[in-house]
């Protein structure tokens, strides 16, 4: 049966590239993307646009850049007819996987957007709820931060696995999924940082026996991993290593 949207955007990334090629790529991908869109969810009766983009996932969209214009540009098209725009996105990290971007972009009218991931194999449609991701990236919903496969932690206990799981209760869809995917990325972003810094750090020392360094390097790397699960465990989530530069959107 035919959906009710006012507008719909397909959307595809990749790290880098020529423009034009990106274009092509992309563009032939996000067709198969649309054609299985029809055939699960019926024939597209509203507008349509591609987007299709070179840049990494986890760095920061430019503020009034090419894809924030675009979103933009997107909502006002669904607003205009008194609609909700979907954003269907190539894999869980077709758009970006920095939250404070996708705040920044989409928090003003997250009531009316949703999006669809096509992903995993075989390949599916994954719903999210973008204004429930929202309250998950700024701390308001709570849910467990990990991906059990992925990423080992320590154990939670009873009362607050019961938390989570009554929180997660009330997501639709994969909007948990999809939140804790973008903190894989996080994770893998502030990590690289702080292994840069240590790097940079021991670069500078002379004289330093080779196996010093590596013992001492491997010491703090736990000690940050360790103090990174803390915060997870205690504040809550990584997230906020990354949201804060959404401060700069206002």
């Amino acid at each position: 049966m035919p959906e009710d949207w006012a507008h719909i955007v397909f959307d595809a990334r990749l790290s880098s590239g020529e423009r034009a090629k990106v274009n092509s790529t992309l563009r032939e991908s996000l067709q198969h993307t649309m054609n299985c869109h029809d055939l699960v969810y019926g024939p597209i009766r509203c507008t349509t646009d591609f987007l299709t983009f070179a840049h990494m996932s986890n760095l920061p969209l430019a503020i009034h850049g090419e894809v924030d214009r675009f979103f933009a540009q997107a909502i006002n098209t669904a607003k205009a007819t008194g609609g909700k725009l979907l954003v269907v996105m190539n894999g869980w990290d077709g758009l970006t996987t920095d939250p404070g971007s996708f705040m920044g972009m989409f928090r003003a009218s997250a009531s009316s957007i949703k999006i669809r991931v096509f992903a995993e194999v075989p390949r599916s449609f994954w719903q999210v709820d973008v204004e429930q991701a929202i309250k998950v990236f700024n701390g308001t919903i709570r849910i467990n931060p990990y991906l059990e496969e992925l990423m080992p932690h320590d154990p939670f206990d009873a009362e607050t696995q019961e938390q989570f799981r009554l929180a997660e209760a009330q997501l639709e869809h994969s909007t948990a999924w999809f939140c804790r995917e973008l903190l894989l990325q996080a994770i893998k972003m502030d990590y690289a940082s702080v292994k840069q810094a240590l790097q940079k750090k021991h670069s500078k020392q002379q004289n330093t026996d080779p196996d010093m360094t590596t013992v001492d390097y491997r010491g703090e790397k736990a000690i940050t991993l360790n103090f990174l699960k803390t915060i997870h465990r205690c504040s809550y989530p990584l997230f906020m290593l990354t949201i804060s530069r959404d401060n700069r959107r206002g």
